[in-house]
């Protein structure tokens, strides 16, 4: 006799923040960053050099639950270009934190 298998589970939204897609990447000169909140919260998106040097932050402000999505153009606070290399993308709330490593090529 053969054993059925299970039905499929549905997928469950996220209860926590969370960095959903980093596309493209690596990336030149601009890079789309998506993300997941399950109720409107305060979000910070955060660009740090692998020396956890602040360059950048493409977003700090309260969104809307649901998934949401933010460029980052490849240039530090002052607006110039970053140099090429790793960087780390951190999403930071109240309750969490969620961390992905980049590439920008030249």
């Amino acid at each position: 006799m053969s054993e059925i298998p299970p039905p499929d589970e549905p997928e469950v939204p996220s209860l926590h923040p969370t960095l959903v897609n980093i596309a493209p990447n690596p990336f030149n000169p601009g890079t789309r960053i998506t993300y997941e909140v399950p109720h409107p919260m305060q979000v910070k998106i955060a660009i740090y050099d692998l020396r956890g040097r602040l360059i950048a932050v493409p977003l700090d402000l309260l969104v809307t639950a649901r998934e949401n999505e933010v460029t980052w153009d490849g240039c530090d606070q002052r607006g110039r270009p970053a140099p090429a290399g790793s960087y780390l993308v951190r999403l930071t709330t109240a309750t969490a934190a969620d961390v992905r490593k980049i590439a920008l090529v030249k």
